[in-house]
């Protein structure tokens, strides 16, 4: 049995594919995931928008917008609190600070 899809940890990539093709939105939307990912697939945004736009998600709008979802930074400001015991204004300033950091790099 071939293994489970690295990215999203459910079926075979190819399974992935065949369903995402037979217009399952679940898996459409993975699919779109294993593209952004690139592990089992060469990385291919272009790739994973198409298949992120049948399900309604348009995907973040711009580079820098995408590398602030990539680097995690909306995910790891809430753990500063819960985990490392800041305060919500301390991961909120943390948080600030990361996305204007990357939206600056990225204009250059």
């Amino acid at each position: 049995m071939p293994a489970v899809c690295q990215t999203t940890g459910t079926v075979p990539t190819s399974e992935l594919v065949q369903r995402a093709e037979g217009g399952d939105a679940q898996s459409q939307f993975e699919l779109g995931r294993v593209y952004e990912d690139g592990k089992e697939v060469q990385q291919d945004d272009g790739r994973a928008a198409e298949w992120f736009a049948p399900t309604g998600w348009p995907g973040p709008t711009t580079a820098a917008a995408a590398e602030v979802q990539a680097s995690n930074v909306l995910t790891d400001a809430p753990a500063k609190v819960i985990v490392d015991k800041w305060s919500v204004d301390q991961a909120i300033e943390w948080e600030d600070k990361k996305i204007k950091e990357i939206y600056d790099t990225l204009r250059g």
